[in-house]
């Protein structure tokens, strides 16, 4: 009795495994074998995914993510972007729950075995792996809590030099004010929008367009993270002015000093990144805060 019992144990698990290595087609045509399946909670569109993925041609392997961090993005919705070229891994990402594996298939065309090195490659294959599920807002909050603790370890590497600490209380000092509306006279606005703040003034060298510019800075999101700096790298940033090396804020802003003065400007978003943003730091739109200190003002070489 007890080797019929095994006998059918051993035929159920078999038909299972058979079931699982079926050959499936995902909502637009690719064929995927689905290796795991959980049988948990399918993502909705706005999820953001966290997944590797192994991308070969037969045995070799083209590309793996499990030799760094895994993909980790938003679940676009197709019906978003008509037109556009479907993509394997997208496609099936929605029919997957945490912890699912499988594999799809893209079949290359003509025009794809023209690439040099895929002449005679008929199929890629992707070999993902579901890690977690996170709705937009649970990822934002994730990611607001890195940038926290990114921007706290880099101030506490920024304040042990004393132009950097100098540049770190002046900035949060106007944030500050910024925030409780409190800035009264001490602020002026540009025709553009720009607003800045010079803490101190000179008689030094004026910046110009078209000159080279050596500028200290700190840079600050809304929300106090420090996103970029000069102060750990010992050395200022240097670029010509007014020839869109850096962002129209800037090429503005610096050009309003002389050298020697320091200054703090707020930069709107439309003068900054605008709506795409600087991800995964600076998010679209963003006003930015600038503690700048103009170091140096040359002729172009």
């Amino acid at each position: 009795m007890r080797q019929y019992l095994m006998f059918f144990l051993l035929l159920a698990l078999l038909a299972a495994c058979r079931e699982q290595s079926k050959v499936m087609t995902s909502p637009n045509g690719y064929e995927y074998v689905l290796h795991k399946s959980t049988g948990g909670e399918t993502p909705a569109y706005g999820d953001v995914l966290t997944f590797h993925v192994d991308v070969r041609q037969a045995d070799s392997v083209l590309f793996s993510t499990r030799q760094g961090d895994p993909v980790k993005a938003p679940l676009q919705d197709p019906s978003l972007t008509p037109g556009q070229q479907s993509d394997p891994v997208l496609d099936v990402l929605p029919l997957m729950a945490i912890g699912d594996s499988l594999t799809v298939t893209m079949k290359l065309d003509s025009l794809a075995k023209q690439t040099p090195g895929f002449e005679d490659v008929d199929e890629i294959y992707y070999d993902i792996v579901l890690l977690d599920i996170q709705t937009a807002e649970e990822a934002e909050t994730e990611a607001a809590a890195q940038r926290a603790e990114a921007s706290a370890e880099r101030k506490a590497l920024v304040i042990q030099t004393e132009e950097g600490k100098a540049a770190v209380e002046a900035l949060e000092e106007v944030l500050a004010a910024y925030k409780a509306d409190a800035l009264g006279d001490k602020v002026q606005t540009t025709e553009t929008g720009l607003q800045y703040i010079i803490h101190t003034t000179t008689s030094g060298k004026p910046a110009e367009p078209n000159k080279n510019v050596s500028v200290n800075y700190l840079g600050m999101t809304p929300d106090g993270n420090i996103f970029d700096e000069s102060y750990t790298r010992g050395q200022p940033i240097s670029f010509t002015l007014g020839t869109g090396r850096v962002i129209p804020g800037w090429d503005e802003g610096i050009d309003l000093l002389k050298v020697g003065e320091k200054a703090t400007l707020i930069i709107p978003g439309n003068l900054a990144y605008g709506p795409m943003g600087s991800p995964p730091n600076i998010g679209p739109n963003e006003t930015l805060f600038f503690y700048v200190s103009l170091e140096d003002v040359q002729e172009v070489q």
